[in-house]
């Protein structure tokens, strides 16, 4: 992948992870509503990106935070991506859910066209900590076994909140 990803080149990475996974060949008409469905996911993926990269910076504001619950830099930027994931990401299997619901459909029949958009929002969160998390806390250099052990935690939290997310809708 570049240096600077883009969401682009993490739903690539994802659509190649599954690709080959399920063998079932789609009728043409099948292949229209994947497609279709597939042109809508990126839409919203699209625009949950757009919508992060307007958000300024997910620094923890001084007055807002009492004292003693305040974190290193580092953990207050991933606590903030996990809080942005919490909101966007049911955003994104629910907007999955109403359409294939509108369009009678059962929903675990293109469950995977979700979970790579799923999968490439949630690598693209844990990247924006690796890379941005770093800039944000003045006393890193590089990412120590403290900081991996948040970047997994972060992962897996917003991985459990998609499967229980998918699951409910």
């Amino acid at each position: 992948m570049d240096s600077n990803p883009t969401i682009v080149d993490f739903l690539s990475e994802s659509l190649k992870a599954i690709q080959g996974q399920d063998k079932t060949v789609l009728s043409p008409n099948q292949q229209k509503v994947a497609d279709d469905l597939a042109t809508l996911m990126d839409a919203k993926l699209a625009e949950i990106v757009s919508e992060l990269e307007a958000v300024a910076s997910c620094r923890q504001e001084d007055s807002d935070t009492p004292e003693h619950e305040k974190k290193p830099p580092f953990e207050g930027f991933c606590f903030g991506l996990h809080k942005i994931g919490e909101a966007l990401l049911p955003h994104l299997v629910e907007t999955y859910a109403e359409w294939v619901k509108a369009k009678t459909i059962e929903k675990t029949q293109f469950q995977w066209i979700l979970d790579a958009r799923s999968d490439a929002f949630i690598n693209y969160l844990v990247e924006l900590a690796c890379v941005h998390g770093v800039a944000f806390d003045d006393t890193l250099i590089a990412i120590g076994q403290h900081e991996r052990l948040l970047l997994q935690r972060l992962e897996a939290d917003l991985r459990k909140l998609y499967r229980k997310t998918f699951e409910l809708v």
